[in-house]
């Protein structure tokens, strides 16, 4: 015959019970608590290269704009002082002295501008030159 187990016997499995529950409740806070945390960091993230993609676009297109318009400014620059030395070459002999000081009041207008000069067919700069005995090649 065997003998019941005495109440002694059965007090540490009952004391495992309880510590058992209370382990795996505080694994289970632990555990939401760090997919809470991985979420949370995971949608900082995606924001972040949100933000990031949106101010990347800002500035592309802010430079964009500031590069076609000092491009344009320097396209009607250049257009106005080809249509003046034209004029002057449909007329007979191009007066040197007005194109050069056309070409010094459009660099003024245009700062970005390092020179504006006029070149001849072979490269050799002809108009533009502040000192008229300098040679200058652009070819």
């Amino acid at each position: 015959m065997q003998a019941s187990p005495s109440a002694s016997e059965t007090q540490p499995q009952q004391g495992k019970l309880p510590a058992f529950r209370l382990y795996a409740g505080a694994s289970s806070i632990v555990l939401i608590a760090l997919l809470a945390a991985l979420f949370a960091t995971w949608h900082l993230r995606q924001e972040m290269e949100s933000r990031l993609n949106s101010g990347t676009q800002h500035l592309a297109r802010a430079l964009e704009g500031t590069f076609d318009g000092l491009i344009n400014t320097l396209d009607v620059a250049l257009q106005a002082a080809v249509d003046e030395i034209e004029h002057q070459q449909a007329n007979g002999a191009p007066d040197k002295l007005a194109i050069d000081a056309l070409l010094r009041r459009q660099q003024q207008r245009v700062p970005h501008v390092a020179f504006l000069r006029g070149t001849d067919e072979l490269g050799q700069v002809v108009y533009g030159l502040n000192d008229p005995s300098t040679k200058a090649w652009m070819a």
